[in-house]
């Protein structure tokens, strides 16, 4: 599956204009709607360390939506960026939530 299909199909955007200070972009993943060869292909724009991290998780569940919520975040980053979803560096912030390099 293709980036530009799963995000039409998985993710969705309530506004599709660049975010300003008139409208705010919510984005959202159906990660229950995703069969395990999407979610191995989103797996490929991860850090390694994300990679390693959801390895990590003991259920399937928890894995998927580790996974599918750090693609999301990449994804819709690049949305309004040219930066591909994999080039995107972050650190751990307070309580584990990604941090912008």
């Amino acid at each position: 599956m293709r980036f530009e299909q799963f995000r039409s199909c998985a993710f969705s955007a309530e506004l599709a204009a660049m975010p300003n200070t008139s409208n705010t972009v919510i984005w959202y993943a159906y990660p229950d709607a995703l069969c395990i060869a999407d979610v191995h292909e989103l797996s490929h724009i991860l850090s390694s360390e994300e990679r390693l991290r959801a390895a990590d998780f003991c259920f399937e569940q928890q894995r998927v939506s580790f996974t599918v919520t750090r693609a999301l975040l990449r994804l819709s980053l690049s949305r309004y960026s040219t930066l591909a979803p994999s080039a995107w560096r972050f650190t751990a912030g307070v309580h584990g939530k990604p941090r912008l390099l």
